[in-house]
């Protein structure tokens, strides 16, 4: 046998997969329910990336969708190509079957560029339930344990800045004060009786802690951009603020515990996707 020494290597989606399955055997196992989220940026930033624009357009998306995420949020990667490349992308991967909600709630589409328009067709302004590929603003989902999870997407002031091929293509995300827009999300999905309300947010630590002061009834904000790590939760009054890093280099476990209608934590840890 050889013995290998360890090396840092670290991260990829295979350690994922194997770490997802273990929890999800566990919870299972213990009659829990498991939520999987990504908060955007799934399109660029390593090599792998390269296999989007040269196989299919959607690798990494695909990949997520076979993992079973139950939802993800648009990033500004996303945009790197513009709204023209992104709209060909997602359309190639709902004619091959990926279904995994990707959701924006402040996301709009100037209709006058052809690259914005394409992009339009694949939104829907209500939740599709999963069941075919489109930019939403949220998704509801119902537990095994009967809770009700409303989840929505934001992103923010500095990811829009770091994404100028969406405005060059006619899609931006600022016409409305981003706290605006996640307080009416918040207020429509209790609306229609979800216990739990998440944030899934492209924004960067700074600003959803200033989202979680300005806006009442976000239970969760499962963040990104900023690349930060933000294990052990951060609190603002009584939302929960997590941050998994980059290039999943960590799985983030947020197990949570609902009773008389508040969230707590009950444990949180940034798992190392290491050798």
């Amino acid at each position: 046998a050889i013995d290998y020494p360890d090396h840092p290597t670290s991260g990829g989606i295979s350690r994922i997969a194997h770490e997802l399955a273990r929890i999800r055997a566990e919870k299972t196992a213990a009659g829990e329910p498991v939520l999987t989220l990504s908060a955007g940026d799934f399109s660029q930033g390593t090599l792998f990336s390269w296999l989007e624009t040269e196989v299919n357009g959607h690798a990494e998306l695909s990949l997520l969708d076979a993992l079973e995420y139950d939802a993800v949020a648009l990033g500004n990667h996303e945009f790197d190509m513009g709204a023209g490349y992104r709209a060909q992308a997602l359309a190639q991967a709902k004619a091959d079957g990926v279904k995994l909600p990707i959701l924006c709630a402040n996301i709009h589409f100037d209709d006058t560029y052809l690259e914005a328009a394409a992009l339009h067709a694949l939104y829907s302004d209500a939740d599709l339930g999963g069941t075919q590929l489109a930019i939403q603003p949220y998704t509801v989902k119902t537990l095994s344990n009967g809770l009700k999870v409303g989840i929505f997407g934001m992103l923010g002031v500095e990811a829009e800045n770091d994404a100028p091929a969406a405005e060059k293509t006619g899609v931006t995300f600022g016409d409305v004060e981003r706290a605006t827009v996640a307080q009416n999300m918040v207020n429509a999905l209790r609306a229609q009786g979800c216990d739990v309300v998440v944030a899934l947010s492209h924004s960067g630590t700074s600003e959803e802690t200033e989202l979680a002061a300005a806006v009442t009834g976000i239970d969760v904000i499962v963040g990104g951009h900023s690349h930060d790590l933000e294990y052990p939760p951060i609190m603002v009054g009584d939302t929960i603020i997590v941050q998994a890093g980059s290039y999943t280099n960590y799985l983030g476990e947020l197990e949570l515990e609902y009773a008389g209608g508040k969230v707590t934590v009950r444990n949180a840890t940034a798992i190392r996707m290491d050798d």
